[in-house]
């Protein structure tokens, strides 16, 4: 479970006034739900012009990213339906052809992205964007990693959620400096497994097979597993027992997978680290030496 504490230990500028320690977790955290709220529904509803938003929700996995985007658009769009979640680019632009003025678009990515990819991504993004909003539409824009989205109107990070209570706590951004303004909770018990959640995870689940089945034909484990072994980073997810015997620490593994693999499934991620771990057992000594890792009996 990813905690507003470990979030905060990655935080550079902690000393700040809107670091995310000062905004969420100390005696002056700024509770920010209402006002959040009150906005949304100003821009939706207002006697205005421009009657939409552009929302931008990132975070860890197991955050309720989802649930969150989900809560938000059924709360403001009663008649929000799952036609309304895209699930890739070329979606969006099947849905944006039979979406009506003044309607939400919800487009979830599963997946991080890196590289030349990943700001392909975000100019595709924005561009939608920008017609969404000259459509006088409403978008919700989820994914897993921050990205410097312009014309977005909200950033919300989602730093703990509570599976007992349902409750996500999030970090609300100033998309002008990314500096935090307060923190906003969201109760997602109201939504929590009603018809349109189920027919979501369904659309979610069909979506990520398909892409999965697709991929794996091309998948070469050995040679990911084989480039991140390479990296100097590798060096920190081996572990030296009492006994000299050397071990793979198996969620540091996972991390280091996630961030440098190329943009793959979660399934994906598993098969690579799995893959990894084959190849450090039958490797040992060569990877111990390539990253001057002494072994003392």
């Amino acid at each position: 479970m990813w905690s507003t504490l470990q979030a905060i230990k990655f935080e550079d500028e902690a000393n700040q006034d809107n670091s995310l320690y000062n905004v969420i977790s100390n005696e002056n955290a700024k509770d920010m739900t209402k006002f959040f709220w009150s906005d949304l529904i100003k821009r939706v509803y207002g006697q205005r012009i421009n009657n939409f938003f552009c929302l931008f929700i990132w975070g860890e996995q197991g955050t309720a990213k989802s649930g969150v985007g989900q809560l938000i658009a059924q709360t403001l769009f009663p008649d929000f339906d799952a036609w309304q979640i895209a699930m890739s680019n070329e979606h969006i632009r099947k849905i944006m052809n039979n979406l009506p003025p003044r309607k939400l678009l919800l487009r979830d990515e599963f997946q991080k992205s890196f590289g030349e990819g990943s700001y392909q991504l975000q100019a595709t993004i924005e561009n939608y964007a920008r017609q969404l909003r000259d459509r006088q539409n409403s978008f919700i824009y989820i994914q897993p990693d921050y990205t410097n989205m312009s014309n977005f109107h909200f950033y919300l990070r989602t730093i703990n959620f509570d599976p007992e209570n349902k409750i996500v706590r999030c970090a609300l951004q100033n998309p002008m400096t990314n500096g935090y303004l307060g923190f906003v909770d969201f109760n997602l018990n109201p939504i929590w497994e009603n018809e349109l959640w189920e027919k979501y995870q369904k659309v979610k689940m069909s979506f990520v097979d398909t892409v999965a089945t697709n991929m794996y034909d091309k998948l070469d484990l050995e040679e990911i597993g084989n480039g991140i072994i390479d990296l100097p980073e590798f060096r920190r997810v081996i572990t030296i027992t009492k006994k000299g015997q050397s071990k793979i620490i198996s969620g540091a593994l996972k991390n280091l997978v996630y961030a440098k693999s190329p943009n793959l499934t979660t399934s994906q991620n598993n098969m690579v680290a799995e893959q990894i771990k084959v190849i450090f057992s039958e490797n040992v000594k060569h990877i111990l030496k390539q990253h001057k890792i002494e072994v003392t009996s």
